[in-house]
Parts: C-alpha cells; structure tokens; sequence
C-alpha cells in the first residue's frame, strides 16, 4: 500500500495492524523496514498492485 497525504506520496509498505478503536494503521516500510503509525483522517491510503512496482 502507498499513503499520501495532500497528492503526495509518503510511504510505501505492508499494512501490519489495524487498530479501529483508536484509528491507527500501522505500516511496514518497503526498503529500511521501518514501522510507522498513520492517522487514516490525515493519510489517503491506497492499495498497490504487485504489477505496479
């Protein structure tokens, strides 16, 4: 999945967990790894097509 925010691309990765409750996404980044924890009210996440890179 890829997320960005106003148009602007801002992390690409595996979607790890969904915490509904307190409105939380946590990512895993595509190359470092690393974790990261997205608002969905402030990030438009997208799914991304193996076929599309």
């Amino acid at each position: 999945m890829q997320t960005q925010v106003n148009g602007v691309a801002h992390w690409t990765g595996t979607v790890e967990t969904v915490v509904v409750p307190l409105g939380v996404v946590w990512i895993r980044e595509d190359g470092l790894g690393e974790r990261q924890s997205l608002d969905p009210r402030e990030h438009q996440i997208h799914s991304q097509d193996l076929t599309d890179g």
